[in-house]
């Protein structure tokens, strides 16, 4: 039997027991007032945390990362892989976001929260940092923000930014 102490945002805080193969409870953490947090949602299988707004607008956010209870590994060897974590970070959340949208459960945030991304994915772009907006933009694919994110990558400011756009472009052809 799973108990749980709930506190005032008790109607918005995901139960990833639910659809956990694990035994064990997960600590919930609201991610509304956690500045420097890289999103707005995540998971720590291997720790059993997962952190969300709890508030209305988090729905999907919670969506995303019970997702990742069921369908992603609780341990990611990089070095076998040799590729960097973020960049399998930013893979997994489209994998996630398309596994759901393909079983009839697409991850749609509010208006807010994707002003929200958008508002990351430009400072992402005003510092030049094209790396991180092409895998903000990748981790987005399956969502309604995807659009959003990707139409922020122009050919006019700089070259690599039309490559870019090239990039993401032939990626979602081909999911």
């Amino acid at each position: 039997m799973i108990i749980r102490e709930y506190g005032n945002d008790d109607d918005f805080a995901p139960l990833p027991e639910l659809v956990a193969d694990e035994q064990g409870q997960y600590e919930i953490i609201d991610s509304r007032d956690l500045p420097g947090m890289p999103s707005n949602g995540m998971t720590d299988k291997a720790e059993r945390v997962m952190w969300v707004p709890l508030d209305a607008s988090g729905r999907s956010v919670s969506l995303h990362e019970l997702a990742h209870v069921v369908w992603s590994p609780t341990i990611i060897d990089v070095r076998r892989l040799q590729v960097p974590m973020t960049f399998l970070r930013a893979v997994e959340d489209a994998r996630v976001n398309l596994g759901l949208r393909r079983v009839g459960v697409p991850v749609e945030f509010d208006a807010r929260t994707c002003g929200e991304i958008v508002d990351i994915a430009r400072r992402d772009l005003a510092h030049g940092n094209v790396v991180i907006l092409t895998l903000r933009a990748v981790a987005s694919f399956g969502t309604n923000a995807a659009g959003l994110v990707c139409g922020l990558v122009s050919g006019d400011e700089e070259p690599i930014f039309a490559t870019v756009r090239e990039l993401i472009t032939e990626a979602g052809r081909r999911l």
